[in-house]
């Protein structure tokens, strides 16, 4: 497992979860004054740290990862809502995600609809084919 948070310090330990629970809903000012520090010295941590930079990117990528499971437990609910604008956005995402793009699905469906009956048949099949069809057609 990936240790997190060993070199820095308890100010920037509080500051990256506090980042991660409150940034959009505080200020910078109010973050850093929960922190206990500057908003110049919160700001030059994000900006210019690359070590604590690093260690909030790795606080992120493991509070998002927590979040994988419930993400695709909710695009698979959407799969069975009744709006059918809310199913095709959720197919389209996952779609996506699996490395397909809706693009080569509609050509895949044009091609498969594109193929001629006939094709794969050996000559012996078509001339049974040929064969029932004139007795259709001459009856």
């Amino acid at each position: 497992m990936e240790v997190i948070f060993m070199t820095l310090k308890p100010k920037q330990v509080l500051a990256i979860t506090t980042l991660y629970e409150h940034e959009g809903d505080w200020t910078s000012d109010k973050i850093a004054e929960h922190v206990g520090t500057t908003t110049r010295t919160l700001q030059r941590w994000r900006h210019e740290d690359e070590e604590f930079q690093a260690e909030f990117k790795k606080y992120l990528s493991r509070q998002f990862k927590g979040l994988r499971p419930k993400a695709i437990r909710t695009l698979g609910a959407l799969l069975e809502s009744g709006k059918p604008s809310v199913q095709l956005g959720a197919v389209k995402e996952i779609l996506d995600r699996s490395g397909f793009a809706v693009e080569q699905i509609i050509t895949l469906q044009d091609e498969r609809e594109n193929v001629s009956p006939l094709e794969g048949l050996n000559t012996d099949e078509l001339r049974i084919l040929a064969n029932a069809t004139k007795s259709t057609i001459n009856k």
